[in-house]
């Protein structure tokens, strides 16, 4: 991802989703009924960023949304 964002230089959005592989296991035909927790933090620039920095931040923001 922070590659592509580094070639780019475009805006991105972190969103965590959690709850949403106990509702799908794998080799599973059909969803389990349960409740999936989506998050989404607030657009971070990428302009003037390097890859590094890029994978840091987005891993930082992610975890942020958890707490």
């Amino acid at each position: 991802m922070g590659f592509i964002l580094c070639k780019t230089q475009v805006p991105v959005v972190p969103v965590y989703c959690g709850g949403a592989f106990d509702l799908m296991p794998r080799r599973s035909w059909s969803p389990r009924p349960g409740t999936v927790r989506l998050m989404v933090g607030n657009p971070i620039s990428t302009a003037g960023m390097t890859y590094d920095e890029i994978t840091r931040k987005l891993y930082s923001e992610v975890a942020g949304l958890l707490k």
